[in-house]
């Protein structure tokens, strides 16, 4: 499973408290105690057992020290954090920004970057109208 910035918010607010009760993070978070125990759960998959947060009936106790948190988040890699729409949007805009100054300084040439794909599309088409005559 992928964890999704909720999931890191709620492992930051766990290991700040060290020990949460489920009431309180309900609070914070508006999310029902059954989506954080089931948050908590998928987060419990990337971790060592014996740095598992402990899920009790009221309360969810942290193991990791801050050095261990933060050792954590390093090593998720990029298919194990899910983007939300508005970090999509924004690495979209971003890149959109440095293709257009790309283009604009003169540091990419705009025609050496469609014209292969152009041309592959452009065979393709004229393949399939030669084919259904």
């Amino acid at each position: 499973m992928t964890l999704h910035s909720f999931a890191l918010y709620l492992s930051n607010r766990i290991q700040e408290a060290q020990k949460i009760t489920i009431e309180k993070l309900f609070e914070k978070t508006n999310r029902s105690p059954a989506t954080i125990r089931r948050t908590i759960h998928i987060l419990n998959e990337y971790l060592e057992e014996e740095k598992h947060f402990i899920v009790t009936e009221s309360k969810i106790i942290n193991q990791l020290t801050y050095t261990e948190y933060i050792q954590f988040i390093q090593q998720l890699t990029l298919f194990d954090y899910a983007t939300t729409w508005n970090e999509r949007l924004c690495f979209y805009s971003v890149f959109q920004w440095l293709m257009v100054m790309s283009i604009s300084q003169n540091s990419m040439n705009y025609w050496k970057l469609v014209n292969p794909l152009r041309k592959k599309t452009d065979k393709i088409f004229f393949k399939n109208c030669k084919n259904s005559s």
